[in-house]
């Protein structure tokens, strides 16, 4: 009796051929970078769970009592701490209309910010709101040896401050086009996995011949320098 034609296999999305080079360097690739994205996933929630933080603050300001109570706090008299307080308009874009704009402004995008930018993680405002932010060193918080993102985050906590939206970066680079050269903020932020699934922060820098939205390293044992600058919402 006749067996007829056997209809070929046909392998299905997730099937590999383990002795095909290509086909393995491939799949090790893709389990390497699924297995960065969870450790990455992992340790952003356990860092936020332990903070408390959802880094949603929009549209509440800050008050001249804050302001007072943070002058006494810091140790920072009260005129100088103003020249370190501003608002800015955050929420309304995507993060493709945001590179397309600061590129359009004759300034630069980091790979890996739009990366982030890119990410579903990155979830902007719905529309654009007034938010107040902060700029402090890290030794203005007190840590004038240095201090890891933890600490600092914790100490932000404390003194009232919270961590911006997560489009506060780009925003801030369209809106500070006159940022001095050398100046570089890290923005105070909800870490987002990278490409690479590195969690990172947004960084607004003028350096390099460029004023720069890019991005750095934001696990919470990342040391920071005393001198490094960060942008708290108010």
């Amino acid at each position: 009796m006749s067996r007829g034609v056997e209809k070929p296999l046909v392998p299905g999305p997730d099937d590999w051929d383990p002795t095909d080079p290509k086909e393995l360097g491939d799949k090790i690739k893709k389990d390497t970078l699924e297995a960065f994205d969870r450790t990455a996933e992992t340790k952003r929630e356990a860092f936020l769970a332990e903070l408390g933080e959802s880094g949603e603050s929009r549209d509440e300001g800050i008050s001249q009592a804050q302001i007072e109570a943070l002058s006494e706090a810091l140790g920072i008299p009260q005129e100088e701490l103003e020249k370190r307080i501003s608002t800015i308009e955050v929420g309304g874009k995507s993060g493709e209309e945001l590179i397309s704009e600061i590129e359009r402004a004759g300034m630069k995008v980091g790979d890996h910010a739009k990366s982030i930018l890119k990410s579903p993680e990155f979830v902007p405002g719905e529309k654009p709101e007034q938010t107040t932010l902060v700029r402090l060193t890290v030794a203005d918080l007190g840590f004038t040896k240095g201090a890891t993102l933890k600490e600092i985050y914790t100490k932000a906590k404390e003194l009232g401050l919270e961590l911006c939206p997560p489009d506060t970066g780009p925003h801030l680079r369209l809106q500070t086009p006159e940022q001095p050269l050398e100046r570089a903020s890290f923005v105070a932020m909800n870490p987002i996995a990278d490409s690479h699934g590195a969690l990172s922060l947004f960084l607004v820098a003028h350096g390099r011949g460029a004023r720069w939205l890019s991005s750095d390293w934001g696990s919470p044992e990342r040391l920071c320098y005393p001198e490094d600058e960060f942008v708290f919402a108010g």
